[in-house]
């Protein structure tokens, strides 16, 4: 299974770019054909193509419905993730459980209810900051034995040098007589 993460503000991109990349895989006359099984205006479906217009949810939901894909799954199957222009990073999640939270996650969001929205976003970011902090801990605790490893390397050197007596002074008077 996989999560597929797009920021609200890049979906009419990322759309843009994987109906793109559908089309551009198709014989010819496949904005007429997927005009014909949305009831979209071809004229329309070229303007998103282009980037000239984002075209609504309803009208990108109809289009990934007609393509035989659920929404978010359209989303996320664009075959050249690497691309810097806003391709989402896909995560593979093996755990049902994690699967289950994301997918609640995922209604609390689409629910549109700004108090849940508002309640997650707290939890989120609130989980975030504890494993930053975690993470920080963990930095400051290696620097901490670094300085400590330096400072005792630093204290067996003058320990050398004091069990080593005063450094000689030259007075002048040696080797004479």
């Amino acid at each position: 299974m996989y999560f597929c993460l797009v920021r609200a503000e890049d979906v009419p991109e990322r759309f843009r770019a994987v109906l793109a990349e559908w089309i551009g895989s198709q014989k010819r006359g496949a904005q007429a054909r997927l005009s014909r099984a949305t009831g979209i205006s071809p004229v329309i479906i070229n303007e998103i193509l282009s980037g000239k217009r984002a075209g609504t949810e309803e009208q990108r939901r109809k289009i990934a419905a007609a393509l035989g894909y659920e929404y978010d799954q359209f989303l996320a199957s664009r075959s050249q993730t690497e691309d810097a222009g806003g391709a989402p990073r896909q995560i593979e999640i093996d755990n049902p459980q994690i699967w289950d939270l994301l997918e609640k996650t995922r209604e609390v969001l689409l629910c549109g209810d700004p108090v849940m929205a508002s309640a997650l976003q707290s939890n989120i970011l609130a989980f975030h900051q504890a494993v930053r902090n975690q993470s920080q801990a963990q930095e400051d605790r290696k620097r901490a034995e670094l300085n400590a490893k330096a400072l005792q390397a630093r204290i067996e050197d003058l320990e050398q040098k004091v069990s080593a007596g005063p450094p000689r002074q030259n007075t002048g008077t040696e080797g004479e007589a």
